[in-house]
């Protein structure tokens, strides 16, 4: 990913770079990942550029519909289907609780049915930087004005 310390992400040109570069990243992963999906939009549905941002993808079967959620950005890039998940502050909610679920089975030993990390030699600190995230995401999910209302009034939660 590009070094983004020094750039203005309120402008245009430099924001719509940001959000390509991610969309690629996105393609590569949900493909690697097999998740077969309609369409991955050109902006994120909710987003803290350049550090985190929530995109809608299209379900395969249901075009139109949310079909899952996908967090990237400064952090590990995750996705979760959304059929039941309707805004990007429920979906950035269900992944925080799913890595809290992956971090108590880390520290009890136990394999996450259908999850692989690589924790290399140093297992303690991959969990440190995995609650590290997830306090972030929870304190991201809490904070009411990092979520804003869209123009029908109808808070982006």
């Amino acid at each position: 990913m590009t070094d983004t310390t020094e750039l203005d992400y309120d402008d245009d040109a430099t924001f719509d770079a940001w959000c390509s570069e991610l969309r690629t990243e996105i393609e590569v992963y949900l493909s690697s990942e097999g998740y077969e999906h309609g369409q991955i939009f050109d902006w994120p549905a909710w987003n803290v550029a350049p550090h985190v941002a929530m995109w809608a993808i299209e379900s395969a079967t249901q075009p139109g519909y949310v079909g899952a959620w996908v967090l990237c950005g400064n952090l590990p890039m995750d996705y979760i289907e959304g059929d039941s998940l309707g805004t990007p502050r429920q979906a950035m909610a269900a992944i925080a609780a799913r890595w809290q679920e992956l971090i108590d089975n880390m520290k009890l030993g136990k394999p996450t049915e259908g999850v692989v990390i690589e924790t290399g030699t140093e297992p303690e600190q991959m969990i440190a930087m995995m609650e590290s995230r997830v306090g972030v995401l929870r304190q991201l999910v809490e904070d009411a004005d990092a979520w804003i209302a869209d123009p029908a009034g109808d808070e982006n939660e």
